[in-house]
């Protein structure tokens, strides 16, 4: 018999911290809303959500940057430190394309 844990979407990311589970889970939901109007490069609700979830990984990886500290010294995952770079690169480009190439909005100040 399943429980009610199993359905809850946020425990599939058991190793991940709070912060970057509630990113990785807005960023699904603005996806779902994003997709029922239809997925193109120029669906604005996409292209934040994916934002979103880049954002996400990117404060997953560069938590979890390091080993535990053995002998007083500090072990670096370079693999999760290059991800997260990788990963907030992601979220910076996606972030230039909804702010350059779709058009800045009218509305705010200086416009």
């Amino acid at each position: 018999m399943m429980s009610l844990n199993d359905w809850n979407p946020l425990s599939h990311f058991r190793d991940l911290s709070i912060f970057p589970r509630v990113l990785l889970l807005l960023g699904f939901i603005f996806l779902g809303f994003g997709a029922g109007h239809g997925l193109s490069p120029y669906n604005r609700t996409v292209v934040l959500a994916l934002m979103i979830v880049a954002l996400g990984l990117a404060t997953h990886y560069f938590s979890d940057w390091s080993y535990a500290i053995v002998n007083g010294r500090t072990s670096v995952k370079w693999w999760n430190l290059v991800r997260g770079v990788l990963m907030l690169g992601i979220s910076l480009v996606l972030l230039w394309w909804l702010w350059w190439i779709m058009g800045r909005p009218t509305h705010l100040p200086g416009s």
